[in-house]
């Protein structure tokens, strides 16, 4: 929401100090991640009891909570948790909405590149898809919280994913591109908040621990795969359709497994 505009006043600072505009983006980004990174050691506890920031009375609280959820839940070790098909399609899922949102977002702004537009323009309206994204995820969460219904909330914003990205390649003037690429980030954003609320149902204590890392982890490979896959395609074809066809059927593929994990979560 907020990057592509930073992004495109720090490039204005081309020459300056015989640097240019994208290294000045790139030091002046980088620089609050590696402090907050240093503040982050410092600060971060490990356990409840190691918070300073926390009361007495909440720190025992908390422990309190902690050793009930251990004891009143199965037990199951990392393993078994990697084993369980609901790890396993929840890890796809996961992969799946990952290639379609860093698929997309990456590439946005070069796609805009093609209306002829300037990089400031571009830098500006690659932060409205964002907006509305971002809007989207809060009335998905009412609406799940609302009625319960998270999986089939998940199956929604990846079903406006798809439809959004199949529209792109049909009506590809700059008002239609923006709106059905909104349409598709409102979706594929949405369903990443929305899906980590199915995830707890049925992952308890040392496989809730275990069964995330894993779906994390296999989930994260779709942020390198999907802008990938974009620029292969691009480069085959000459044309950014196939890489949104591509990524269409990808969100296909999540919302089978979405719907297939419903089937072995039935209070989700």
């Amino acid at each position: 929401l907020v990057g592509g505009p930073i992004s495109v006043s720090l490039m204005q600072l081309e020459g300056t100090l015989g640097l240019a505009g994208w290294q000045w983006m790139f030091i002046i980004e980088g620089l609050p991640a590696v402090v907050l990174g240093f503040l982050c050691l410092k600060i971060l506890s490990d356990t409840p009891e190691q918070a300073a920031w926390l009361t007495p009375v909440e720190r025992q609280s908390l422990v309190g909570a902690l050793a009930s959820e251990v004891h009143e839940r199965p037990k199951k070790d990392l393993l078994a948790a990697m084993k369980d098909a609901r790890v396993l399609l929840s890890a796809l899922i996961v992969f799946c909405y990952t290639v379609g949102s860093y698929g997309l977002s990456v590439w946005l702004p070069l796609i805009l590149k093609g209306h002829d537009l300037s990089t400031s323009t571009i830098g500006w309206l690659s932060a409205i898809p964002f907006l509305f994204a971002t809007l989207s995820t809060f009335a998905v969460a009412h609406f799940a919280d609302k009625t319960g219904l998270k999986i089939y909330a998940l199956i929604f914003t990846l079903m406006l994913g798809v439809f959004g990205l199949l529209m792109s390649v049909y009506f590809q003037s700059l008002i239609s591109a923006m709106l059905w690429f909104t349409i598709s980030l409102c979706g594929v954003i949405s369903a990443r908040m929305i899906f980590y609320t199915v995830p707890q149902v049925f992952l308890t204590g040392a496989a809730a621990a275990g069964g995330l890392a894993f779906i994390n982890s296999v989930g994260s490979l779709g942020g390198f795969v999907g802008p990938s896959m974009m620029g292969w395609l691009k480069d085959a074809t000459k044309s950014y359709d196939v890489g949104m066809l591509g990524m269409a059927c990808i969100l296909v593929i999540a919302i089978t497994a979405t719907i297939a994990l419903k089937g072995l979560v039935k209070n989700a």
